[in-house]
């Protein structure tokens, strides 16, 4: 088991296990898989996904400029007719994955937006 109390066959990539090392400095997270990838979990909360080695935050209209300002969009995915644009999760800048002050900061919106 990780720090983060999960397992490694929980674990899709080294990417996640990246993900998951930097924001649980902050909260307890958990991980489990999601329709192909896998929803990270904080207080019975779950508040962002990981697809394709990408993190994703969970997010509100209200919010969601924060991540237009940074060139950011949504979680898409293909269907065998059109693309699907998922609006509840943006995409997280690599910048404040590696920065552990705004990763908090971010990480407290992303919580809040969830909860919603």
């Amino acid at each position: 088991m990780t720090k983060a109390g999960v397992t490694k066959t929980d674990l899709a990539s080294e990417y996640v296990a990246y993900v998951i090392d930097q924001l649980a400095a902050y909260r307890e997270v958990t991980a489990k898989r999601f329709f192909g990838g896998v929803a990270l979990i904080a207080s019975d909360i779950q508040f962002a996904i990981v697809m394709k080695d990408t993190l994703y935050f969970c997010v509100q209209p209200k919010n969601r400029q924060r991540y237009l300002d940074h060139g950011m969009g949504p979680f898409t995915y293909q269907t065998a007719k059109r693309t699907v644009s998922v609006q509840r999760y943006y995409e997280v800048p690599s910048d404040v994955l590696e920065d552990s002050e705004a990763l908090s900061s971010w990480m407290d919106l992303a919580m809040a937006d969830a909860r919603r």
